[in-house]
């Protein structure tokens, strides 16, 4: 079971609608009252401050001042949830939180982007030289002709796009990226399982490819950069 943070109504917690605290917070920054919105009941808050002496605007800034002191979004209940969003468009308040919010988001590439783009690159150059001559060899053993590298060639063409693509902050580029690295650790991990005994010469690289993996998840992904692909999409 949950509350709302609003009209403090007990609800399911399959129930709770949550709101960003930023959304929250500008929202009252640009005058959304709850106390005076309807579809919302702060009868609960209202009533035991009147118990106290306490006035409707006295207590509306108390909450205001509760809110903008917060560090967590907000859960409400359905009524409530509908009753902020048709506050919020009807005071022409959503666009004013959405030019603000996206004011508020890097716009200049995290060095933690630029980093990972880098090592995205080495890898790609690894992959299409490694790549290259290993299927060179195997399909010449084989008197298989250049047609043999086209697969090969489209792979590392569209790797060559979808990590532009991240340069320039694509969200999708990022996940469609992210996938592929996880492919690629799937795919190692069944090659290794296929090795009766796995050696040193061979687990090493391995181990550090896996490294290389997790360092580009955790700069494409840390905070500062997630921000800036959400706000260049």
């Amino acid at each position: 079971m949950a509350y709302c943070d609003l009209c403090n109504k007990t609800i399911s917690t399959s129930e709770v609608q949550h709101i960003p605290l930023r959304e929250m917070q500008q929202a009252v920054r640009h005058g959304f009252n709850p106390f005076k919105t309807p579809g919302i009941n702060m009868a609960s808050s209202a009533g035991l401050a009147s118990a106290f002496g306490i006035s409707a605007e006295e207590s509306f800034q108390e909450w205001r001042q509760r809110l903008l002191a917060d560090t967590t979004d907000w859960g409400l209940c359905g009524a409530c949830a509908d009753a902020f969003h048709k506050a919020i468009k009807k005071a022409n308040i959503t666009s004013n939180i959405t030019t603000q919010v996206r004011s508020q988001m890097p716009t200049t590439k995290p060095h933690k982007v630029i980093l990972a783009v880098r090592i995205m690159w080495v890898l790609w150059a690894v992959f299409a030289l490694g790549g290259t001559v290993a299927n060179w060899k195997a399909y010449s053993k084989a008197n298989i002709g250049l047609s043999a590298l086209v697969p090969i060639l489209l792979v590392l063409t569209l790797l060559l796009l979808v990590v532009r693509a991240v340069s320039v902050g694509r969200n999708w580029a990022r996940i469609i990226y992210s996938l592929f690295l996880c492919f690629g650790i799937l795919s190692l991990v069944a090659d290794l399982g296929r090795f009766g005994q796995v050696t040193a010469p061979i687990l090493a690289p391995a181990i550090f490819f896996a490294a290389v993996c997790a360092i580009i998840f955790y700069l494409l992904f840390h905070p500062t950069s997630s921000s800036w692909f959400r706000g260049t999409h």
